[in-house]
């Protein structure tokens, strides 16, 4: 239920996205099951790409595996940037680390130590965020030094306003305040800003797989969105991981990790008259590509969601595959999207 309030967005697409799955195995995906991709994909989408030396060194322990340390260790970086992280371990393996090498302790399962612990939950809501960087800020002064506490902020608006909501209020502040990069976190551009006429394209080649992903994701190059490496990136995925890209009713959605080259959010769409066999098999052949870039987890989820919806409507789909310009395409997007 957390990952679903706090990720709804993306907990939506994810379902969406886990039909054939289930179609296929003939079983029904729990809600559980859900959360868990849920988890994996939006800690694959905002690790942090910067990394740089602090004086204060953290330890992260988590309990959950490799997908909740990923999340949580990401949340971490972004609202305590002066903090130099260490790769998440397992409590068992905690005392193979010498205490000298860290400060302090981030732990989603209780544990005694030597350094400060701060016990926290894999996915944190805004109030536990809240709570979480005003008990280190205790320990740990030098770290906000330049700020100002949260409440001594609520007390001065609520002597001098009449607040509306103050919950969203402090939501809001809290972002200004302790996040970078807000207005990134804020921007969720539509469908129809990411594939427009200079995204949208479409080839008559006869293209091998390797080909079409990289010619699918040329409007990002050309607009700057992507370096070349990024590419390469989407190439050795499917090359190391397999034909995951392949969604069903031939579609590809080719990507790869934000740090791998991606400069800003973006989509590109490729419609192949001829079929491409991806990894050369057969039962993968795909005839629509639609290459994604994504900065974190949260920025691309609205124009995502939008598509996920097009792409599941068969009617739609069928105009998708049949349109023969780009303004078509942008036409059958724009028909229903959400303002």
């Amino acid at each position: 239920e957390v990952i679903k309030g706090e990720y709804g967005e993306l907990f939506q697409f994810v379902r969406r996205s886990l039909k054939p799955l289930a179609e296929w195995t003939g079983k029904q995906i729990s809600e559980a099951e859900i959360g868990y991709f849920t988890l994996h994909f939006g800690g694959y989408l905002e690790r942090d790409r910067r990394e740089k030396p602090e004086d204060v060194k953290a330890l992260v322990i988590c309990s959950n595996g490799v997908s909740s340390s990923i999340m949580l260790r990401a949340q971490l970086k972004e609202m305590f940037p002066a903090v130099q992280f260490s790769r998440a371990h397992t409590a068992d393996s905690i005392g193979s680390v010498p205490p000298s090498s860290y400060d302090l302790i981030f732990s989603t399962v209780a544990l005694t130590s030597i350094k400060p612990v701060f016990l926290v939950k894999p996915l944190l809501s805004s109030v536990e965020k809240t709570h979480l960087i005003q008990s280190v800020r205790e320990e740990f002064p030098s770290l906000h030094e330049n700020s100002v506490p949260l409440e001594k902020v609520m007390e001065v608006i609520r002597r001098n306003t009449d607040i509306k909501n103050e919950k969203k209020l402090v939501s809001e502040l809290i972002e200004i305040m302790y996040f970078k990069n807000t207005e990134k976190r804020w921007e969720k551009p539509l469908l129809s800003d990411l594939l427009t006429k200079e995204t949208i394209h479409f080839t008559n080649e006869k293209l091998d797989w390797r080909s079409a992903i990289s010619k699918a994701a040329e409007p990002l190059l050309d607009t700057e969105k992507i370096e070349q490496r990024y590419i390469d990136a989407m190439i050795q995925n499917v090359e190391e991981v397999g034909t995951y890209i392949h969604i069903g009713k031939g579609i590809a959605i080719p990507h790869a990790r934000p740090d791998a080259g991606v400069k800003e959010v973006g989509m590109s769409f490729l419609r192949t008259r001829e079929p491409v066999l991806l990894l050369d098999k057969p039962e993968h052949s795909i005839d629509l590509f639609i290459c994604l870039a994504a900065i974190d987890n949260e920025a691309h989820l609205k124009a995502l969601a939008h598509l996920t919806k097009l792409l599941g409507d068969n009617t739609k789909l069928a105009a998708i595959k049949d349109a023969a310009s780009e303004e078509e395409i942008m036409e059958i997007i724009k028909e229903g999207e959400e303002l």
